[in-house]
């Protein structure tokens, strides 16, 4: 640790800085893809908003067996928006305090159900919007979450849909003949 603290008071090239970051972000994902257990550093949260944030994001899609990874991606995405939007960063200071008086205690030892009901009370406010518009982008973008919830990816590669899984709808009744049509091919 101490050769990163005396690297990063060198000025650092632009490769080594981008080689760097690598390492970091690989030092923080075990090897089987799992995160470490400390959060990582962010540009514009602290520790308790980065925890707030993975709780949230994590009671949204609670799907089991998602890698940890995914959330803290979440949460580095809102912190890279708050970076770039000072609103933004303002939105998420101000609810995050908000949420944390309502609880009087970090949101991070709420329990599922209280947030829960606490995320639902606030279902229209710019914070959740923010919120749950970011986790769904970044969620449903992670091929892992992919194989999770059995989508197989874009098919254009592989044939396109028509040619490969349009018509395997095998959970729902066939339609009647009527309603059936014909493929264009």
């Amino acid at each position: 640790m101490t050769d990163i603290i005396t690297l990063a008071r060198l000025p650092l090239a632009r490769r080594t800085f981008i080689g760097l970051s690598a390492a970091v972000v690989g030092a923080w994902l075990l090897p089987d893809g799992r995160a470490a257990q400390t959060i990582p550093e962010f540009e514009t949260l602290d520790q308790e908003q980065a925890a707030a944030l993975f709780v949230i994001a994590r009671a949204l899609i609670p799907l089991t067996d998602t890698p940890p990874r995914v959330y803290h991606a979440i949460v580095a995405a809102l912190d890279k928006s708050a970076l770039n939007d000072a609103v933004v960063a303002r939105l998420i200071e101000h609810s995050l305090v908000t949420a944390r008086s309502h609880f009087s205690q970090p949101l991070s030892q709420v329990s599922s159900e209280q947030l829960t009901a606490y995320l639902h009370t606030i279902e229209h406010q710019p914070f959740f919007q923010q919120v749950y518009a970011t986790t769904l982008a970044i969620f449903f973008a992670d091929p892992d979450v992919w194989q999770r919830i059995g989508y197989e990816g874009e098919s254009f590669s592989k044939g396109g849909y028509l040619a490969r899984g349009f018509n395997d709808l095998d959970w729902l009744p066939e339609p009647p003949l009527t309603a059936q049509g014909t493929l264009p091919f």
